[in-house]
């Protein structure tokens, strides 16, 4: 693993704390928050990198896909924890890891990568249904906002809300522009689809 500031004498390896260069898989997951490099070691524990000095978040082995970056600094990601499930998981500023949900997906698949949306997170989930489900960053406000049978991807819309698709199992053309607010009062049908192949 390398950092740079952008000039020759500053580019070099990150050093471990005994001064070997710290080692990552091949596609190994990188996230940046704040002014932290998140990554996974070769024993699939968690580590980010300040200044060039390795920081240790959590011990392995954890399967982790990827790395959203949050305010604080902070920092999310997903782990696998059964062939159906996977662990929706966030570290603070302070390296206090926190589990803040359980949620459904598909063998040999991870949930859909997180958005931000102001200070919420949102992502999708597939299963024999597909959830949207949101995050303040608490395990108390970690909810599955909506399920339906099919549900494209989430992005952020103004403020702390999220936009989605919801397709129809019957007929591939069809669909529906959704919008939440992360409540599942909050979250309703805007616009209806229609796919035409030319």
């Amino acid at each position: 693993l390398y950092r740079t500031d952008g000039t020759a004498e500053g580019t070099g390896p990150v050093a471990a704390s005994n001064g070997d260069a710290v080692q990552i898989p091949t596609n190994a997951p990188i996230g940046v928050s704040g002014d932290r490099l998140y990554f996974t070691g070769m024993d699939g524990s968690i580590h980010y990198a300040l200044g060039g000095v390795l920081h240790t978040v959590a011990a392995g082995p954890r399967t982790v896909t990827h790395f959203t970056p949050a305010a604080g600094p902070s920092v999310y990601w997903f782990e696998t924890r059964s062939p159906s499930t996977a662990a929706l998981m966030r570290a603070d500023a302070n390296d206090v890891v926190t589990e803040l949900a359980i949620v459904p997906q598909l063998a040999g698949q991870q949930p859909q990568l997180p958005v931000a949306a102001g200070a919420w997170l949102y992502w999708g989930t597939s299963g024999t249904t597909n959830q949207v489900w949101r995050s303040d960053g608490t395990a108390a406000g970690t909810i599955m906002v909506v399920e339906k049978p099919l549900i494209g991807a989430v992005v952020p819309g103004p403020g702390t809300t999220a936009l989605f698709t919801v397709n129809s199992p019957t007929d591939f053309q069809q669909g529906e522009l959704w919008a939440t607010d992360g409540t599942a009062a909050g979250t309703r049908a805007i616009s209806t689809l229609v796919r035409r192949i030319l």
